[in-house]
Formats: structure tokens, C-alpha cells, sequence
């Protein structure tokens, strides 16, 4: 390997969302996809990831926690009203009632996109620059970063937090200015919705991108 390469490798700390332990893998500064496991690294233990509170008001988090994307809120209303099980009256004086439960939403992916090593964002512990010889994550503390990526005219929202659960040390370039830096990686999908009634075609159609966020990693990140 060239020493120029070498030079832009960092030790990333995998931030596990279940995992029990976490993976310390090198990366290139400028958040290279290929990652490579360090043998005979001391691993370091994260826990306790904390899916983002989505400031967008037409989300939605699935149960396996993917977050669907809507445009606008005739797109959002659509989909709840898939989703929703209970009846409402439709006519003014509730005379008349309705189940929901017979709308569908059958959806159609239209493309799909794996991000390895996404750039999220500064990491909060390091607000500002420094020239550090390296960095500590007390144990027993929340840290935080945000970030957003645009995907098929979508702003998605990167935000995580998370809890350590040991100490979590880090070596820095003293002669270099440098904080630390979040990255993750994520599934992108761009999705057809058409919707059902009972069987039968409504001709209402909406647009959606969902994020699914597997690992996410800390590192030092260089001027």
C-alpha cells in the first residue's frame, strides 16, 4: 500500500445498535467505502443507540426502524389511512360509517441505493477545531451528531445518538487541526405507492424515499 494512502487511514469504532461489541475497521479520511478489520485491536463496546426523533411531520418509523419519507401531507394521509384500522363517519352528521381497514397501499420500488461509510456529521463531544494528540468518550454518556443526504429530491435526515458504554479513546495528529466525525451506512429507497380499495384501483399514487441505517462509526476527521 502507498504511503499517501496510508496517511488518510483512520481507526473507526462501530457504533453497534444491538451488537455487543463493536468493530474497530480503517477508513480513508475521505470516508472511503472499503472497510478492513484491524486484527489484535482492542475492541471497544458501544450501546444503547437511539434512533432519531424526526423533526419532518410527514414520517414515518417502521417497526424494524426504516423511516418512510412523504412529500406532502396528502401523500402522509394516504398512507395512515392504510394503516388505519378503526371507522370514521363519512358523512357530516356520522350517520353513516366506514371501515377503513379496505385500503391498501401496494408499493413498488423504483430504485434502490446502499451507502457505505456516509459522511453524517461532526460529532458532539468536539464542537470545535483542535489540535489534539488524541480524544476521550467518557463511559455512561450521551453524544449526538445530525447530518442530511438528498436522495431523489428528498432531504433525508442523518441524526443518531447514542450512549457508550465503556471509555472510548482515540489516537489524533497533534500537528493537525482535527475533531471528531460521524459516519453510517444506509439503504436508500425511492418508492411507488398505488393505492387499493377493497381490490380495486383508487388511481391515488404518492412518491416516497425510506432510510434504513445499519452501522454507524466515530472517528477523527482532519481539517
Amino acid at each position: 500500500m502507498k504511503k499517501g494512502l496510508m496517511s488518510k487511514l483512520m481507526i473507526l469504532v462501530l457504533v453497534g445498535a444491538i451488537a455487543s461489541t463493536t468493530l474497530m475497521v480503517p477508513v480513508n479520511a475521505d470516508a472511503a467505502a472499503e472497510k478492513k478489520s484491524i486484527k489484535d485491536t482492542q475492541v471497544q463496546t458501544i450501546t444503547d443507540y437511539i434512533p432519531a426523533i424526526e423533526k419532518d411531520p410527514y414520517t414515518v418509523v417502521s417497526e424494524d426502524g426504516t423511516v418512510i419519507y412523504f412529500k406532502n401531507q396528502e401523500d402522509y394521509g394516504m398512507y395512515m389511512r392504510s394503516q388505519n384500522q378503526r371507522s370514521i363517519s363519512s358523512s357530516s352528521d356520522g350517520s353513516e360509517i366506514r371501515p377503513l381497514s379496505g385500503y391498501t397501499l401496494v408499493p413498488t420500488v423504483l430504485s434502490s441505493e446502499n451507502k457505505s461509510m456516509l459522511w453524517i456529521g461532526y460529532h458532539s463531544a468536539t464542537p470545535y477545531w483542535a489540535k489534539a494528540s488524541g480524544y476521550t468518550l467518557t463511559s455512561d454518556t450521551s453524544y449526538s451528531a445530525s447530518g442530511s443526504y438528498e436522495y431523489q429530491g428528498f432531504t433525508v435526515n442523518l441524526e443518531f445518538t447514542y450512549t457508550t458504554g465503556a471509555q472510548v479513546s482515540f489516537t489524533a495528529d497533534s500537528a493537525r487541526w482535527s475533531k471528531l466525525g460521524t459516519w453510517g451506512d444506509f439503504t436508500f429507497q425511492y418508492v411507488r405507492f398505488d393505492e387499493y380499495y377493497y381490490g380495486t384501483p383508487t388511481g391515488n399514487v404518492s412518491y416516497t424515499v425510506t432510510k434504513a441505517m445499519h452501522n454507524k462509526y466515530v472517528a477523527v476527521k482532519y481539517q
